[in-house]
């Protein structure tokens, strides 16, 4: 998803220290609460009621911030498993 289709700006974090820069773009998180959490499993019914697995997890947490600057950010999180 562009930033022009989100109306703000894209951060991907691939490595822990990119966190910081996020933290730092979010004020770290300051006076901030959380809007709205769904997960996402990847599985869907077909038409004849068929478990369709499409192998993926992801989570998105909305937030929304006190900032003036910034009043939300939507955070995404792949490329995990569900535990046993």
């Amino acid at each position: 998803m562009s930033s022009a289709e989100t109306g703000g700006t894209v951060l991907r974090v691939s490595e822990s220290a990119d966190w910081a820069r996020v933290n730092e773009t979010l004020a770290g998180f300051e006076d901030a609460i959380i809007r709205e959490v769904w997960v996402e499993s990847g599985r869907s019914l077909t038409l004849g009621d068929r478990v369709v697995e499409r192998g993926f997890w992801r989570a998105v947490v909305l937030v929304q911030l006190q900032s003036a600057s910034i009043r939300a950010a939507r955070l995404r999180f792949e490329g995990f498993r569900r535990c046993p």
